[in-house]
């Protein structure tokens, strides 16, 4: 589960469980739980997310200026932790940077933690 602080952003309570590649690490899949509107609260030990929202596949990765970027996502609605209707797809053909991209931002945070949950 990735979130951001309490008064980050417009929907600090937004959630993201990230669904890992496990053998090339990569995001294969995320849920992504708006907030919006809603109180939540996330917090490492903290109550677990609303359990709806949307449920992104990644698809056709390419590597660019160093960085491995997912080309094309297919989006299913997500409630009571079910994946169901299909929403949206969107793709693109071409990719750039503005910024050499560096590493080290994908270093795993020292307390960060990593559950397995396979993708069926």
């Amino acid at each position: 589960m990735a979130y951001y602080d309490q008064g980050v952003g417009e929907s600090s309570g937004d959630v993201y469980l990230l669904y890992l590649d496990p053998d090339t690490g990569r995001v294969a899949a995320i849920v992504y739980t708006v907030t919006y509107g809603r109180p939540y609260v996330p917090t490492p030990d903290g109550p677990e997310p609303p359990e709806s929202g949307t449920f992104f596949f990644y698809e056709d990765y390419v590597t660019v200026d160093g960085l491995t970027v997912p080309t094309r996502f297919r989006g299913y609605a997500y409630q009571d932790g079910q994946e169901g209707a299909f929403r949206n797809e969107a793709w693109v053909s071409e990719i750039s940077f503005r910024e050499p991209f560096d590493e080290v931002r994908l270093v795993k945070p020292a307390d960060a933690r990593v559950e397995p949950y396979p993708i069926e």
